[in-house]
């Protein structure tokens, strides 16, 4: 066997492992739970329908929906897929991640191809997976009931589309179409800053060499005609402007996207080291530049979340090895030091310089422990006990994370931000709270109600993937978790 096929098999089996050990170990926190619960209203009904005369989905006080009851927050694909996991392996939270993580997989391998036709090293290619594979931001998400997955194999997908286009294949119209679109329904946000990103780069270094044909009009017609509808049903451009304000919403963009390259995608100084090493090596121009185009344009987005950037940390891997080719041909301890600093420490971040982050990292320590044992949190614990002890349809108030009661119990559940939806005091059997400050949420005769100990610390309440938020091990700093259960 080759030293490549070796590396192969070395790189597959550490994929296969990462993403999908532990699969299920955790609750689906609040924004999964959202997704799964849909996605069991696709199973049963064909459609996502936010209320199945039971319980209502709505984190927006039932603003998410049509007037038939659809959901039309968010576009659909994901929901789709989280169907199909629940409808092959049941009502599990590995069942509904496990989709998710097999685009992450996917997504690997296209990284692979693309890595490789881009800088013509096999070398090259297996650093960027590997890369991606230690970017513990990418992993949390990879494995997460949600569209972060799915949206980074449609941009892998349209990345490599664009590279067709300008090879000038026959079907390479017919890629850059499909692949929008599947973006779009993955995430309309992310895919316009990716599109945005190839558009760009078309625009202001290869449309001098390539100018556009007709045939390149009538793929575009045909793409906005494809994707109108959906753009209109989800009002996609009457939400451009977010709730705060365009001076106010970009310039947090803007700060808020520095600090989320810095610290977990593409340290800057890495990036000032790949525009320099772009002076001398052509073949790293243009997915240098397809990652500063794209994220660049994330800076017009309504609003920011760090999972917008999830989809370019393959990319920015990419960017990162070809990199470190280029200074191993002038010494060849360079690449082993650039992914040691990248890997291990904050040193290439301006972050660390500015004192604002320690010198070490220590999260792929912390994926490790997770890998090996889940943290034990409240809301596993009260699903569990929920699960085995209540009827189905009880009724639960919840204060948070109400759709994740949804998924992991058989209770009618109300409460979170669903909007007003009035109950008799007397059917309440069970009511979660987080702390007692949250019981004055819901106006009960507490004496009516005893609490029931889940035996495990009081958070978190959903285990977020996103960087600073994330449990890695089991809180030892926090009281127990209670529910509440009517005497």
């Amino acid at each position: 066997m080759s030293r490549s096929s070796v590396l192969a098999v070395v790189l597959a089996v550490a994929a296969l492992g990462l993403h999908l050990r532990g699969l299920g170990a955790s609750a689906l926190w609040q924004d999964e739970a959202e997704t799964a619960v849909l996605a069991q209203r696709v199973l049963a009904r064909g459609l996502p329908y936010v209320d199945d005369g039971r319980n209502l989905v709505s984190q927006n006080s039932g603003r998410d929906a049509d007037a038939r009851g659809l959901w039309s927050y968010s576009p659909w694909l994901a929901l789709y897929a989280a169907a199909a996991g629940l409808g092959a392996f049941g009502t599990t939270a590995f069942a509904a991640r496990l989709p998710f993580a097999l685009c992450a997989l996917g997504a690997l391998f296209l990284l692979h191809r693309l890595s490789r036709r881009w800088s013509g090293s096999e070398g090259v290619a297996a650093g960027a997976v590997a890369l991606t594979l230690a970017s513990v931001p990418w992993l949390l998400h990879a494995r997460q009931c949600r569209w972060y997955a799915l949206g980074a194999l449609a941009a892998l997908y349209l990345w490599w589309a664009y590279e067709e286009f300008l090879a000038g294949r026959p079907r390479a119209r017919l890629h850059l179409v499909l692949s929008s679109a599947a973006l779009f329904h993955a995430n309309f946000l992310v895919f316009f800053a990716v599109a945005g990103g190839v558009a760009l780069h078309f625009l202001v270094v290869e449309a001098r060499r390539r100018p556009p044909e007709r045939a390149d009009f009538r793929a575009g017609v045909a793409l906005f005609f494809l994707l109108a509808p959906a753009m209109a049903y989800f009002r996609v451009f009457a939400r451009a402007d977010g709730t705060g304000g365009v001076p106010v919403s970009r310039l947090g963009n803007l700060r808020d996207l520095a600090w989320g390259l810095d610290a977990h995608v593409f340290p800057f100084l890495a990036a000032a080291l790949a525009v320099w090493a772009a002076r001398g090596r052509e073949r790293l121009r243009r997915p240098l530049a397809l990652l500063a185009g794209g994220a660049a344009t994330l800076v017009l987005a309504p609003h920011f979340f760090f999972r917008y950037l999830v989809v370019f940390i393959p990319l920015a891997s990419h960017v990162l090895a070809e990199t470190g080719a280029f200074l191993g041909e002038r010494r060849r301890w360079a690449p082993a030091v650039l992914v040691a600093a990248f890997a291990g420490t904050n040193l290439l971040s301006v972050g660390f310089w500015g004192g604002m982050r320690p010198f070490s990292k220590r999260d792929l320590a912390d994926f490790a422990a997770e890998l090996r044992e889940a943290p034990a949190d409240p809301l596993s614990a009260a699903g569990t006990l929920l699960a085995r002890e209540a009827e189905p349809g009880e009724l639960a108030l919840v204060t948070y994370p109400d759709l994740s009661f949804m998924f992991h119990t058989p209770l009618r559940v109300v409460g979170g931000a669903q909007g007003d939806r009035p109950v008799r005091a007397g059917e309440v059997r069970w009511v979660v709270v987080r702390t007692e400050a949250e019981k004055a949420s819901f106006p009960l005769d507490w004496s009516l109600y005893e609490p029931v100990p889940l035996g495990v610390p009081n958070g978190p309440w959903g285990n977020r993937p996103d960087p600073g938020l994330h449990v890695f091990r089991t809180r030892t700093d926090l009281p127990p978790a209670f529910i509440y259960r009517r005497r």
